[in-house]
């Protein structure tokens, strides 16, 4: 079990603004103040990504005074796209702001050498996906973020709007919690402003609001996993709709509890929506045992328009104590992923991940398709960890994997018709460049499409700090098809 509890921001995933650096390696003698030609197009070597961080590495070309940088976020530069121009660096470092980035685009760079005589033909291209800092999504919270509230811990995002959980939050009490809805344009072109910070019609000290968190098109979900019923720590989870009490005042809707509450069930620990479909995980309910686990399935008009009624109750066969199934859920349309990371298999605490069919064993009732375990399992991975599922693609952490280290972690994909119809086969597995001991990659995952993210809060950035954190970004056919 991950052994570090302090906050974190597991996962921040908006960019505002980047900054580039730009190094040259000098290979050329001729004075670029008395050309004999125009200079040749450079060859860039290497573009990489970290955190804010761009860096662009090329060979510096024979002749050239300065260089130009276009740019745009379709592909195929030319000389009429963006432009930054004369960079001066015939052999050594210049950096500069290059702001006004949108939120998860692709940019593409080219670059030409520049003399009195002219300018070069472009030369190849490059892109990159800017990763981002966590503080950046901190700044725009709402002035009234104390240390503890754990802003960030859960986040999700929606087309033009974000919502991250602050389940530590005082308003409504001690750890009572709070969520905060960005939108991209509220204020400025992509500036992701603040629009609302709700907290629950009920909320109470350590009800822990927010500690999950999903939206979907209209409406989003919030979990309470310590919210008390008619036991203590029972969970609950909050459903809020946009044009609920108004147009744009993202009000409550419904108040969801498990119909077979207990104390202690955690329910809310995990929350997943995806159209008319909220699921909830509650990763210790005891059934028949102890801390074995559940999820449940929600639709918005069972039991009437916006009832958000229940209508299946999920738990997997041969779950034994401890396996904390629901610990993560994740929905995309007829599909359902539930993870029980603790799940004993050869070894402790290997893991497991489930994966549910809206209609399999008939309509509408959700029975199990597979159930998916890592080819390299070990004891301890907590495979399962966290779970995200797009399309034919599922994303599975297992953040306690051991690499050349201790606790580096790992990210499985899977796709759903590899090695066979719905046979959910593994395709490959992901861990860091930078990987190193106790990074726990892979706390968080999330997919959209191509684009893969995974956080890694534990990571110590470039060697001077400690669990500064960082989140990676892979592309599907980076390097080659999937």
């Amino acid at each position: 079990m991950m052994q570090k509890n302090k906050s974190a921001l597991f996962l921040a995933v908006v960019v505002f603004t980047s900054v580039l650096i730009m190094t040259g390696c000098d290979s050329g003698n001729e004075d670029p103040s008395n050309p004999t030609s125009v200079p040749n197009a450079p060859t860039i070597k290497d573009i990489h990504v970290e955190n804010r961080l761009i860096s662009i590495l090329w060979d510096v070309v024979e002749g050239a005074d300065s260089y130009n940088l276009y740019w745009n976020t379709t592909g195929s530069v030319s000389t009429s796209d963006n432009s930054v121009t004369e960079l001066k660096t015939p052999y050594g470092f210049i950096s500069f702001e290059h702001s006004g980035l949108s939120f998860f685009k692709t940019y593409y760079y080219r670059l030409t050498a520049v003399n009195a005589l002219g300018e070069s033909s472009l030369s190849s291209e490059v892109s990159a996906l800017p990763a981002v800092t966590s503080n950046e999504l901190w700044q725009r919270a709402s002035s009234d973020y104390e240390d503890g509230d754990e802003f960030g811990r859960s986040v999700s995002i929606s087309g033009d709007y974000l919502i991250a959980g602050a389940p530590n939050e005082d308003e409504m009490g001690l750890d009572s919690g709070a969520v905060y809805l960005y939108n991209r344009d509220y204020g400025a072109t992509d500036a992701w402003g603040v629009i609302a910070k709700r907290t629950a019609s009920d909320g109470g000290a350590s009800d822990s609001f927010g500690h999950s968190v999903a939206i979907s098109g209209d409406y989003f979900v919030v979990g309470a996993p310590n919210k008390d019923g008619s036991g203590a720590d029972q969970g609950a989870a909050y459903v809020f709709a946009r044009d609920q009490g108004g147009t744009d005042a993202w009000g409550e809707v419904v108040i969801l509890t498990a119909s077979d509450a207990a104390a202690g069930d955690s329910f809310g620990n995990s929350v997943a929506i995806s159209g008319d479909y909220v699921v909830v995980g509650a990763n210790r309910e005891g059934g028949g045992g102890t801390d074995r686990g559940a999820a449940y399935v929600y639709y918005r008009n069972q039991d009437g328009p916006d009832a958000w009624g229940e209508v299946m109750i999920l738990t997997a066969l041969g779950t034994a104590d401890g396996d904390r199934f629901g610990h993560s859920v994740s929905i995309n349309g007829d599909y359902v992923i539930i993870g029980a990371p603790y799940k004993d298999d050869t070894g402790a605490d290997q893991g497991a991940v489930y994966v549910y069919y809206r209609n399999q064993d008939g309509p509408d009732a959700w029975g199990e398709v597979v159930i998916l375990t890592a080819s390299d399992a070990a004891a301890g991975d907590e495979f399962g960890f966290s779970v995200a599922i797009d399309g034919d693609y599922v994303v599975v952490s297992a953040p306690n994997k051991d690499g050349s280290g201790t606790d580096e972690g790992a990210v499985y994909v899977f796709d759903r018709n590899r090695d066979g119809p719905d046979a959910w086969g593994e395709v490959l597995t992901l861990t860091a460049s930078d990987a190193a001991d106790s990074d726990y990659f892979g706390s968080s995952v999330s997919i959209s499409g191509d684009y893969i993210l995974v956080g890694a809060p534990y990571e110590d950035g470039d060697g001077t700090g400690t669990d500064q954190g960082a989140a990676y970004v892979y592309y599907r056919n980076q390097d080659g098809p999937d």
